[in-house]
């Protein structure tokens, strides 16, 4: 997704932050995009960003009621907070996975 930040807009800086040496390592062959290695809930913005994009990581962490309004913070006045956050364990999927697992113990 960073990739098709990038491409949709050309001028702007795009960074890409992760937590895994292994994943940034992978995202590096991605041209034009600066990464930083970084714990998401202490993240801080060099500077305000007009777009702050997740697709599926803050669901990995805790403490919403305080990292949102962190995140909020990080962003530009009339700028965008942008998240994505799969509830997957309401999923009937899922559900059907934790009876089966239940079921097995």
């Amino acid at each position: 997704m960073t990739r098709l930040l990038a491409e949709r807009w050309p001028q702007a800086r795009v960074m890409g932050v992760d937590a895994s040496p292994e994943m940034l390592a992978k995202a590096k062959a991605i041209p034009g995009i600066a990464w930083q290695q970084a714990d998401l809930a202490a993240w801080h913005a060099e500077s305000p960003a007009d777009l702050l994009y997740s697709n599926a990581a803050f669901h990995w962490l805790g403490d919403h009621q305080v990292l949102f309004p962190h995140l909020l913070r990080q962003v530009a006045s009339g700028g965008f907070l942008a998240i994505q956050m799969p509830r997957q364990h309401l999923n009937p999927t899922h559900q059907i996975l934790f009876e089966l697992t239940k079921q097995s113990s």
